[in-house]
Formats: structure tokens, sequence, C-alpha cells
């Protein structure tokens, strides 16, 4: 008769328990959120808002009550030394002052045209359209300039930013001289999290001209006819 061997050692009965549910960081409590970032700094602040969308919500709002704007200040053109160095000072924090670097573009070379909550809208020296974001140095080209889907034509003329603008309206074509004349009062939108956009300025006294997400030309809304003044 086989006898069965015991085990000298046998585990202690142990009852399972139920694990407590676990709080994602991309839920957590308004209060919470608003606590932690009512103590952040200027720019911990601002790329918060970059995590996801509830702390983007909640990054807002805090700052929704303080509406004193921040200052940008870029270098000079022909700076060798600093032309990747961009300063932001904050009025909020008296004397203090942020230096931005980035790599993958040249501030020196380049002038902010509209901005929208941590995002830029940059033009470079080569007339070159874009959305920067200044802290976590997302970069989004938009389409080139003379990229026009419209009866207004545009037409880039030099690397220094000239443009010849012609339509059905004008006798000849009209010289612009630099990107200042061409785009009239430029703003933008852009989502945080998905990154949808939309571009909006004035070409002349002609149309208005936007971008979205996804497009590879400057779409037109035709204006009345100008005066005749400027025909």
């Amino acid at each position: 008769m086989e006898m069965k061997q015991q085990n000298p050692n046998p585990k202690p009965c142990t009852k399972l328990r139920r694990r407590a549910p676990s709080i994602s960081w991309l839920n957590l409590p308004g209060d919470l959120l608003n606590a932690v970032f009512e103590r952040l700094g200027f720019a911990d602040a601002r790329r918060v808002e970059s995590v996801c969308r509830s702390w983007c919500s909640a990054a807002r709002q805090c700052s929704a009550k303080k509406q004193i704007p921040w200052l940008i200040l870029l270098p000079e053109e022909d700076d060798k030394i600093e032309r990747h160095w961009c300063t932001l000072f904050n009025p909020e924090e008296e004397g203090k002052l942020y230096r931005m670097r980035a790599d993958v573009f040249e501030f020196a070379n380049s002038a902010c045209l509209a901005t929208h909550g941590n995002w830029l809208l940059m033009v470079d020296h080569w007339s070159e359209l874009y959305i920067l974001n200044l802290f976590t140095h997302e970069k989004i080209y938009l389409p080139e300039v003379e990229s026009q889907l419209g009866t207004t034509q545009l037409e880039l003329t030099s690397s220094r930013g000239r443009f010849c603008l012609s339509n059905d309206q004008l006798q000849r074509p009209m010289k612009l001289k630099g990107i200042n004349d061409v785009m009239h009062s430029p703003v933008f939108w852009i989502d945080e999290q998905t990154k949808e956009y939309v571009v909006v300025w004035g070409l002349g006294e002609w149309c208005v001209v936007y971008a979205k997400k996804g497009d590879v030309f400057w779409n037109q809304i035709q204006m009345p006819p100008p005066p005749s003044r400027f025909r």
C-alpha cells in the first residue's frame, strides 16, 4: 500500500485580498491638480498643459486668474552667439527672466506674428511660416505664403521676402516689400492635445486667407472690390 508523501513545509492558507482601485494620474481630482499647479513656476505651468486634456483644462483655470501677458525678447538678426536663444519675462515674477534655447531653429532669423496660449505664429528670414510651442519645441510648418487657392496670385520674387501680387482688379502687378505688407492682422487657434489648428490673415485689400491642419494651400475668401485708388 502506497503512502502519499506529505509536504513538510506546507504553505499557509492566505486569503485573497481585493486590490484597492487605483486612480490614474490622468484622472486626478481637479482640486488636487489646482493645488499643485498653483505652486508651479511659470515655465513648468506652461509645460503641464501639454500632458493631457484634463491637466490642460486645470492649468488654464489656474492661469485664467492671472491675465498679465508675458513678453518675448528675440535676439538681433546678426547675433551669431545668441541666435538660438530667446528671453521670456513674466511681469508676475518680478526681476526673473527665462532663457529658452532651441537648436532646431534660430530665433535670430524669425519674427513673431501672433500668439495663442503657449504657441507662437512665426515667420523666418526666408518668409516660411510655422507654429511653434516655445516650451515643448514642437514645430508645425504651414503652407508657403505664395501657395494660394483663389483669384489673387502671390509670387515670391526674392529670398529677402519680396512678393508680387496680381489679380483681375489690378491693372498691373503690385510689388510688396516684405511679409508685413502681405499678411494683415494674422490670428490663429490650436488645440493643445490634437494639434488641430486654423490660421487666418488678410491678403491685402482683396481677400481673407486661411489654412487648417492638413492643408497644403491657403484658401481664399474674396472681399468686395477695393476703392478705385487701389487700381
